[in-house]
């Protein structure tokens, strides 16, 4: 079975885009035939394995009609000539284009989703294109969470058609230590830095921590800002805060590279972000370098941790006992060894790149009957 997936996007380069490298890793070249149709992208480019197959397809990054004509006879001439059989959208903004081709060449069309289908930054528009393909044009849509499938449903896409398969990371072998004891605890924080991650909830979060377990701990903020209203929100925080007796407890590290290596300095990772997150990969990798977290309970986030085992989750309408379960863990430092070791367990029984492999080949020979598993 010859599978193409389509990816249009010009400019970007996320979480979606690093879960593809990550499928396109894992595929056996003996037993999978996969294809990429790609807009002009070099940050995408260079997550692609050397033998992975590529085909350059117009792009239409704001989209428009003749842009998108331009890009359908392209692939659709790619598909009748090449003779694919499953078309894959690895993205909500490819998912017209799918659906288009796949309907006027006789293919299987498949979308997946690495969103909420409302996600604040798709526009109206967007979300009319969206629903539009999923129910005229699409065969079935892939959420990489049941958060994200339910979401779907509450907005009107027919369950029918929603399927999950989570996403997977590589894991290194061996799997590294778990975190040592000590007498002062690393917490840290991975991300942009921003009001919908919950920052000030992570501030709050140190305040009980100075009163609970003072001299027991310090942060490290991994990450930075993308705009103007990053910049001022840091700035807020710190006029807010920075007259704290903990502010010199936090040690502000920007960007990093590799993230495993930041990973690995911290003993507890800490998440409390506000917005919907589809299936947090964060959460994935601190799991595979063996490292817990203590994470808000929203969006994906709970089908990766597993509360009181690999990690700990916590409630925003709930906070006191957040920050009383965070004092306790700075103060008995051995339940983080312990949680740490079982999330890598965890992370590469469960969320491996060949199951992810696995998960999406399963749904392709479902809808090519030419093909079956």
């Amino acid at each position: 079975m010859r599978v193409l997936i389509l990816h249009g996007e010009c400019l970007g380069c996320a979480g979606a885009q690093r879960v593809l490298g990550f499928f396109l890793e894992g595929l056996d070249p003996s037993r999978h035939d996969v294809t990429v149709a790609h807009a002009p992208n070099t940050k995408l480019e260079r997550l692609f394995p050397a033998t992975t197959r590529k085909i350059l397809i117009p792009g239409n990054q704001k989209f428009s009609l003749p842009g998108f004509l331009r890009q359908f006879l392209a692939v659709r001439r790619l598909v009748v000539r090449q003779g694919f059989d499953v078309l894959h959208g690895w993205t909500a903004r490819d998912w017209e284009l799918t659906a288009a081709v796949g309907k006027t060449s006789w293919r299987p069309a498949i979308g997946s989703l690495h969103e909420h289908p409302h996600a604040g930054h798709i526009g109206r528009s967007r979300r009319r294109l969206m629903k539009a393909s999923a129910r005229l044009g699409l065969d079935e849509v892939l959420c990489v969470s049941q958060a994200v499938a339910s979401g779907c449903g509450t907005v009107g896409y027919v369950p029918e058609r929603l399927s999950v398969v989570h996403n997977g990371i590589p894991s290194r072998q061996p799997a590294p230590p778990p975190p040592s004891p000590s007498e002062a605890v690393n917490f840290g924080y991975l991300g942009l830095l921003d009001e919908s991650k919950g920052l000030s909830v992570l501030m709050e979060l140190c305040d009980a921590l100075h009163q609970g377990a003072p001299g027991r701990w310090q942060l490290k903020l991994a990450g930075g800002t993308l705009d103007t209203a990053g910049d001022r929100y840091v700035a807020k925080l710190r006029e807010t805060f920075g007259s704290r007796p903990w502010w010199p407890n936090l040690e502000w590290l920007g960007w990093v590279n590799p993230v495993a290596g930041f990973l690995e300095s911290i003993d507890l990772l800490i998440m409390p972000s506000t917005s919907f997150d589809a299936f947090p990969t964060v959460l994935l990798e601190a799991a595979e370098a063996s490292r817990p977290v203590f994470a808000h309970r929203i969006g994906g986030v709970a089908e990766i941790v597993i509360d009181g085992r690999t990690g700990w989750l916590f409630d925003r309408d709930r906070l006191t006992e957040a920050k009383q379960s965070l004092v306790e863990l700075a103060l008995h430092p051995l339940e983080l060894t312990k949680a740490g070791a079982q999330a890598a367990v965890h992370v590469r029984e469960t969320f491996t790149v060949a199951k992810m492999v696995e998960g999406y080949f399963r749904r392709y020979y479902l809808h090519s009957p030419a093909h079956p598993a």
